[in-house]
């Protein structure tokens, strides 16, 4: 089933797909976020593909079967790199909780200069 939209949504839709593939990818982190940017970004593919437009240019076109490509290509690549991280966080060891002391009270923190301010 086909959706056939305006050049302008199109465009859009070609731009949100190329920016999650080409930006949003590399500031995930985590395994988490990798997991969430793979979870989104397919849902997002499977939106955009099954959108047409009547009225876009060649270079529309081309930038848009471009975007799919991408993404499928990167929602693999996503895989792997999450198969990766949860290798490498099996082998290292856990943090060790860190104990923070209490702050410590007013009287014992004020050096005397200060109450020369006031």
């Amino acid at each position: 089933m086909s959706n056939t939209v305006k050049v302008a949504v199109f465009r859009n839709e070609t731009d949100r797909l190329s920016r999650r593939v080409n930006c949003d990818y590399h500031a995930c982190v985590g395994v988490g976020e990798v997991k969430n940017w793979k979870r989104i970004t397919s849902r997002v593919l499977a939106e955009v593909e099954v959108i047409a437009c009547k009225r876009a240019t060649a270079y529309d076109l081309e930038r848009f079967d471009r975007a799919i490509a991408d993404a499928k290509s990167r929602i693999i690549q996503a895989g792997e790199r999450i198969a990766a991280l949860e290798v490498e966080a099996q082998r290292l060891p856990a943090r060790a909780a860190v104990k923070l002391s209490p702050p410590l009270p007013l009287w014992i923190s004020r050096r005397p200069a200060d109450d020369a301010l006031v």
